[in-house]
């Protein structure tokens, strides 16, 4: 089972990848060498990709599936998320070892790449800790994934202060599919009264920007 993960990982992760998280992925490939995974054979690649899926989520700085598709060049996420599972249960690791995903999980580094203000990247983390998809379901998103809900929250976030963004653009960052940012956003929109900080933006303001009931104009789309 897997050879040794390889000391550089080319193409590199969005963020790049520490020595903690290189560190603990080559840890977990040593103890899959000690066991077996399920049958099925899967490529070496998509095994050192899962390892450094699992370390990255052990270390605090979560990547999506997508994010990781990368490193395993002749494989594809779903291979990646099932060799996961299997790593997962075969050195039973737990939930609580891999660490809670949430919508502030991803905002920190995308809003990075967004090239977000001090201030607006204050406002995105708000905005994503309200957002925050929960158990109730009692707003529509609720049932999104905690990515896709981030996703639209950036998008939220910067034509709340008054600047235009094209959602193929949040979705050549975060990897996220442009119709469901589209879709989520909406969805955010309409409750943008309730999710965006009054610090941030004017109520009144925030209505006319975002196109809202009473105001001019309209940014959806």
């Amino acid at each position: 089972l897997p050879p040794s993960l390889p000391p550089s990982l080319p193409p590199p992760l969005p963020g790049g990848v520490s020595h903690a998280q290189l560190g603990r992925a080559v840890q977990l490939g040593a103890l899959l060498r000690l066991s077996e995974l399920p049958a099925g054979e899967p490529a070496a690649s998509a095994v050192n990709a899962a390892c450094i899926f699992i370390a990255c989520r052990q270390e605090k700085i979560p990547r999506t599936f997508k994010e990781i598709t990368p490193v395993a060049q002749d494989t594809n996420k779903v291979e990646i998320w099932r060799v996961f599972n299997a790593i997962k249960d075969k050195l039973k690791i737990s939930q609580a070892k891999l660490g809670v995903i949430s919508t502030t999980s991803f905002v920190e580094r995308w809003s990075s790449t967004l090239k977000l203000g001090p201030e607006a990247k204050k406002a995105a983390k708000e905005i994503a800790t309200i957002a925050c998809p929960n158990a109730s379901h009692s707003r529509k998103w609720d049932t999104r994934s905690h990515i896709s809900v981030t996703a639209a929250a950036l998008l939220l976030t910067v034509r709340a202060g008054g600047e235009d963004l094209n959602p193929a653009e949040v979705a050549r960052r975060t990897g996220v599919a442009v119709g469901t940012i589209k879709d989520v956003y909406e969805e955010l929109r309409a409750e943008a009264a309730s999710l965006v900080p009054g610090w941030f933006v004017e109520p009144a303001e925030l209505q006319r920007r975002l196109g809202l009931s009473g105001a001019p104009g309209s940014a959806a789309g």
